[in-house]
């Protein structure tokens, strides 16, 4: 397979382009990254096209966003059905407020907003002012005065009835807008179909085809064909791309149901049930039929067709040709295709692109089609005056085949030839960079528009990818870059990059739809000059002003106390910033790259830091409100050179350190800390943690996981060394098994001690621990390997042990707590929708007040206590628009305009911009809260007339008012300690303990109760223990003596056999042994039935000589049992001779002189045997030989006689002996006439394996 490798060169100055908010988060220039990308991106694919049906390769793929197994538009039905029944109360229904950005004011492109994806010009408006737009996460605008100098534009979606919980509806909220069209005739239709087709990661799933009949006053919703069985033929989860109506039955109109990437992450569409197609109505919209697409005779599918095991051929355009009168569509993986009535499709027999085969394009009814097939994404147009049809094709690689006419040749009544040829391939070269064009599986739009130049008719045909592109077919249809956005030419147009929409209307006008938002021409964008010339931005009129926020919110950040001075990251427009958010006045573009983290010191506000760039590519700013796009230039503070060039996610997570603002922590596949101007400060030396799954090497490779979110808190720690200082509590959040988290998909690391990566910085894998109330999921966490969306950690727990976790999926929990730092876990989702959950805070007035943000709208508790056993939750607030929310911000100091009262929520939504309602607890008179953690204590199995260790109560003040403890009281059989009852007043965040010990008094279970009641409540802990019945544990025997045994060697094991002889269990400790003994074998576990037993294996291992003891204990429920333990320990002979030489006085030849003496000795504790002796001189003999063995610490003596044979004055005459035992000899030389030993020879002692040296030499000297 071909891999397009795109040209990052203008990165960091401009839009981050879709495409490449992919895994890396690293430069494309470098081959070892674009290799790593390619294994991932291929191993994902392979992944999803295993669990999935075959589909695109997802561009943009992979973001945090996953599926479960698991039949998601079943969790989808229950999720609206929990949603219609959290009605909204009076005291939770205060409105929120707008805080922008309405616009971000950029540098390069003037203001934008956000993604347009769709727009339609009413038919019956000659003028074209009534223009609709359809937004990605924004919902349908509409304005009434499009041509207008300063036309405005106004929400028509925010906040339908049929999205609404309090209507009684059924159906979860989607603003994501595929396709937007008006039916000609002025009759006030317009329809709107939900999600988006673009093959983005967040291309949000739909919910179905929205109708008005009014011009978007009033809204219905159809959610399924009617042709259907029950359950089959949905919208659900899909994407809409485009419509089509007939001018021959004008009550036709054909829609292009396709994929929504998004959903397919999330699983919102369900195989059997949601389907792609040609679907077709006949009545305006309000009822839809699925179409039959066919290759001839051979069906592709139908209404009849089993999708049990696919979703059906997704379809990427669709339009009508008025002179032709029939309607023409790209379908996906299968070619183009055409019908008269919207029913009946057949392939045309000619195809815009030699490709477009039937051999590479098959059949294969009942299946997906080929990916052999080069159709990812075809865009169509139509010149409606002439009925030239054109046709732009990419593959499934982005590489392009070709664009194409079907010149109709209109005679006036009819065009030429019946059959549509596509004759006339035009040149597309300029649209191309080596073969295709970049990012057309995301932004690819055709329009043909008729015009008249001097009096000769011409079509104006304009091709949207990157840049938008303008020729005249009247001159030959030369394509012209218009906008040069990306070229290197500074967008000389101002026009931003990624065309998604192009409608024309009369003369000369022409509106543009791409990610920055509305542009509009009124000369057909008639450029003459050179290209890239001064003027080019003459022909193009910027309308964002007129729109609302339609801002794609991925961070957050807020002043401690301004309350209209925040900053915000909104992906691929960068990163702005505002100091007067009640205005609505545009925001400024701070970074104009890729940006997800965002922060601004909470403790000197005047430093802003921000990601501009994808991956770790941190900048700072110290300027405050001050701060400009020209201070996040240049290479980042902190960026790949500080990080090790390791691998993370696009948006990498980063934060300041809330205890100590100096510090910056960000996550890769390790955690790093550092300080937060980064530069040459930061080394490996700011590592906290190795790669926390995956690979143990030095940096993050392919296969390690990726974290996704990251929190610090706790106690704090005080070093010189930065990375040691600040917060010691931190934990992270894996991304999704599909999103680069792989076998660690969804996981939760902690450490409680964070320093420099080393043996004390231990990091914890938390996902096994046990979720206490959640038997339905095997009281597992996380148990879909779920994006870890957000966490965190309570501000009134100053250990930083409460922590709350929000999941990013379907078909599982959503939220989770631990006041234990993950060692136990409560599912505290309740009665939340089953939607995806992005974000959670805790009410800094009040611990019990809890927010999360979800893809249905923001929750709250006022009793998180009791979420993980009953129904808490309530939507909080009115007139949110029905926008995904991703980001929450908390400010307790600050007052949201118009309020009094301290306390504003902030939520960030996916289109809508950001929002703001006071807190639940905003101006709330100052009130203690009771707050006892755990809720419930359960003992080990405790004997009877026993105390148990203690385990502790922490019972602390949550509120903002002194708390009075009035009682404390226990029940059953336990007791109490502990510091509260010498502290019965607890000020505001202050805490206290109490210790609870077990004393059982009868066997059995026990049960009973703590009560802490206080002027703020009452609460209780439940108590349980186990007394078990009695226990008699016997050892036999209690004695093992073991025999002699030599030193460094092992006895033959022997047993000791452990009897319960009781009538309950005997719960058994460690056996322990002391001595030269150990314990070989062990069958007893931890627990011992009565009536049985178990045998421990001891064998002895000397380690000196003589008598060894030792001692086996074995602790139980019922006491210390033990056995003692004997044995010898034996050392091997030795041969020690001595002495080593002997001297004989002057001998006179053939006499004997007196003998002398040779003793051996055996200091070992076993006999040497064999002992032999030889002389090999006749001048020597051994007179004695006094024994042949020798015991234990024995003494050998042999005695020996000089008789010279010769004299010689002059030659020296030569003895040898040996001394023999065994296989060791001893032996020697000698000399005459005088007689002397002396070490001249070598001589060997072996004894029982150990090997001596020795000398000995007799030299003798005859007078």
């Amino acid at each position: 397979m071909k891999t397009q490798q795109p040209n990052l060169s203008r990165f960091p100055q401009h839009f981050c382009a879709p495409f490449f908010r992919r895994f890396m988060a690293k430069e494309w220039g470098r081959a070892e990254r674009t290799n790593i990308f390619r294994w991932r991106f291929a191993t994902a694919l392979l992944i999803l096209t295993t669990l999935l049906p075959a589909q695109s390769p997802h561009k943009r793929f992979l973001q945090p966003r996953t599926l479960g197994q698991q039949n998601i538009a079943e969790h989808l039905v229950k999720a609206r059905a929990t949603q219609t029944a959290m009605l909204t109360t009076t005291p939770l229904s205060t409105p929120w407020q707008p805080a922008g950005p309405n616009q971000i004011n950029t540098t390069l492109y003037g203001n934008v907003t956000g993604r347009i994806t769709s727009i339609a010009i009413d038919p019956a408006d000659s003028l074209g002012n009534a223009v609709y737009l359809g937004t990605t996460g924004g919902g349908v605008w509409k304005s009434s005065n499009a041509t207008s100098a300063n036309p405005s534009f106004a929400p028509l979606t925010d906040t339908l009835p049929v999205f609404s919980a309090n209507s009684g509806t059924s159906v979860i909220p989607s603003l994501s807008i595929g396709a937007v069209s008006v039916q000609p005739g002025g009759t006030g239709v317009v329809l709107a179909g939900t999600g988006d087709s673009n093959d983005a990661s967040d291309s949000f799933y739909g919910e179905g085809i929205l109708r008005s009949a009014d011009n978007g006053l009033t809204w219905t919703i159809a959610q399924r064909s009617n042709d259907g069985t029950a359950g089959r033929h949905l919208f659900l989860g899909e994407g809409i791309a485009g419509f089509a109506w007939s001018t021959l039955s004008p009550q036709l109109v054909v829609a292009a149901v396709s994929q929504a990437a998004e959903g397919t992450l999330v699983g919102a569409s369900q195989l059997g049930a949601s389907t792609r197609g040609l679907f077709y109505s006949t009545d305006a919209g309000m009822t839809w039929q699925m179409g039959t697409i066919a290759d001839g005779t051979s069906v592709v599918q139908s209404p009849t067709t089993d999708f049990s095991n696919y979703e059906g051929n997704a379809v990427t355009a669709v339009v009508y040709n008025p002179i032709r009168q029939k309607f023409y569509a790209a379908v996906r993986f299968h070619g183009y295709y055409e019908s008269a009535d919207g029913r009946t499709w057949t392939r045309l027999a000619t195809q815009p692109g030699a490709g477009l085969t039937l051999a590479n394009c098959p059949t294969l009814a009942g299946a997906p089609g080929a990916q052999s097939c080069p159709l990812f994404r075809g865009a169509l147009a139509v010149q409606p005056v002439t009925g030239d049809l054109f046709a732009l094709t990419v593959d499934v690689n982005n590489l392009d085949q070709g664009l194409w006419q079907d010149a109709c040749a209109f005679n006036g009544s009819t065009c030429l030839s019946n059959t549509v040829a596509w004759t006339h391939p035009l040149n597309a070269a300029p649209l191309e960079s080596n073969g295709a064009i970049p990012q057309a599986d995301y932004n690819l739009v055709l329009a043909a528009v008729p015009t008249t130049a001097a009096g000769v008719a011409d079509t104006v045909l304009f091709a949207g990818t990157e840049e938008i592109f303008r020729c005249s077919l009247a001159s030959g249809c030369n394509l012209r870059n218009t906008t040069n956005a990306t070229t290197g030419c500074a967008a000389p147009a101002k026009v931003a990059p990624a065309q998604h929409a192009i409608a024309a209307g009369n003369g000369g006008l022409i509106f543009f739809g791409n990610d920055g938002g509305l542009w509009r021409s009124t000369d057909l964008v008639a450029q003459n000059g050179p290209a890239c010339s001064a003027d080019d931005a003459t022909h193009f009129q910027n309308l964002n002003g007129g729109l609302g926020s339609l801002a794609e919110i991925t961070s957050l950040a807020t002043h401690p106390t301004e309350a209209d001075t925040m900053l915000a990251g909104v992906g691929v427009l960068g990163s702005a910033s505002t100091s007067s958010a009640s205005s609505l006045s545009p925001w400024q573009q701070l970074g104009t790259g890729e940006s997800g983290s965002v922060a601004i010191d909470q403790t000197d506000p005047r430093n802003r830091f921000l990601q501009s760039g994808s991956g770790v590519s941190i900048f700072h700013c110290s300027n405050g409100a001050a701060c400009t796009a020209a201070d996040f230039t240049g290479l980042p503070q902190i960026g790949a050179s500080q990080t090790s060039e390791d691998i993370s996610l696009v948006n990498a997570p980063f934060l300041l350190d809330p205890a100590l603002n100096t510090n910056l922590i960000t996550g890769t596949c390790r955690v790093w800390r550092g300080p937060a101007m980064g530069g040459s400060l930061w080394s490996t030396s700011s590592l906290l943690s190795a790669p926390l799954s995956g690979s143990s090497s030095d940096a993050c490779t392919a296969t390690d996981a990726l974290i996704r979110s990251l929190v610090a808190g706790g106690p704090v720690a005080a070093s010189s060394i930065p990375q040691n200082a600040g917060s010691t509590v931190l934990y992270a959040g894996m991304a999704g098994t599909f999103d680069g988290g792989g076998f660690a998909g969804g996981h939760f690391y902690a450490t409680l001690n964070a320093q420099t990566n080393s043996g004390s910085s231990v990091w914890m894998d938390r996902t096994a621990n046990t979720v206490s109330n959640d038997p339905l999921h095997a009281n597992l966490f996380n148990p879909g390997g779920f994006d870890l969306s957000s966490i965190f950690v309570d501000p009134h727990d100053g250990s930083g042990n409460t922590v709350y976790v929000t999941v990013m999926g379907f078909g599982f929990p959503h939220l989770y707590r631990s006041t234990d730092a993950g060692a136990t876990w409560l599912n505290l989702s309740g009665n939340l929708p089953n939607a995806p959950a992005n974000a959670v805070v805790v009410d800094p007035n009040d611990a019990s007040t809890v927010y999360v943000a979800m893809d249905t709208g923001v929750y709250v508790t006022t009793e998180v206590d009791i979420c993980a056993t009953a129904n808490c939750w309530s939507v909080y607030g009115t007139g949110l628009p029905n926008a995904p929310v991703t980001q929450l911000n908390v400010q307790a100091a600050v007052s949201i305009p118009g309020g009094a009262q301290a306390g504003a929520l902030r939520a960030g939504t996916y289109g809508r911009g950001i929002w703001q309602v006071p807190l639940v607890t905003a101006g709330a008179l100052p009130a203690a809260v009771l707050q006892v953690r755990p809720d419930s204590l359960t003992f080990a199995s405790q004997p009877v007339g026993t105390t148990s260790s203690a385990q502790t109560v922490t019972v602390s003040n949550a509120g903002s008012a002194p708390l009075n403890l009035l009682a404390i009281v226990i029940t059953g059989d336990f007791t109490k300690a502990g510091t509260c009852t010498a502290q019965p007043i607890l000020p505001p965040g202050a805490s206290c303990t109490v210790e609870v010990f077990f004393t059982p008094t009868s066997t059995g279970t026990r049960t009973g109760t703590l009560t802490i009641t206080s002027d703020a409540g009452t609460k209780t802990v439940a108590l349980s223990g186990n007394a078990p019945g009695p226990t008699a544990l016997i050892l036999t025997p209690t004695t093992l003596a073991f025999s002699s045994t030599p030193i460094g060697t092992a006895a033959v094991p022997k047993n000791i056999t452990v009897s319960n002889t009781g009538t309950a269990n005997a719960t058994l400790g460690t056996a322990s042994i002391t001595g030269d003994f150990v314990l070989s074998a062990n069958t007893c576990g931890s627990t011992l039935p009565p009536q049985a037993g178990c045998t421990l294996s001891i064998t002895f291992k000397p380690t000196a000589s003589g008598a060894r003891s030792g001692t086996l204990t074995l602790s139980s429920d019922s006491g210390i049992h033990t056995a003692s333990l004997t044995g010898v320990g034996t050392s091997a002979a030795t041969d020690i001779l001595s002495p080593t030489a002997l001297n004989f006085p002057n001998t006179v030849a053939t006499t004997t002189s007196s003998a002398q003496t040779v003793t051996l000795t055996n200091n070992g504790d076993i006999a040497l045997t064999l002992i032999a002796t030889s002389i090999t001189s006749g001048d020597f003999t051994v007179t004695s030989l006094r024994q042949l063995a020798l015991r234990a610490l024995q003494l050998f003596h042999a005695d020996l006689l000089r008789t010279p044979v010769r004299r010689s004055a002059d030659r020296p005459a030569y003895g040898h002996r040996c001394l023999r035992h065994a296989d060791s000899h001893s032996c020697g030389n000698g000399r005459g006439p005088a007689g002397h030993l002396s070490p001249s020879a070598l001589a060997q002692l072996r004894s029982h394996g150990r090997r001596q040296r020795q000398h000995t030499a007799n030299r003798d000297t005859d007078k």
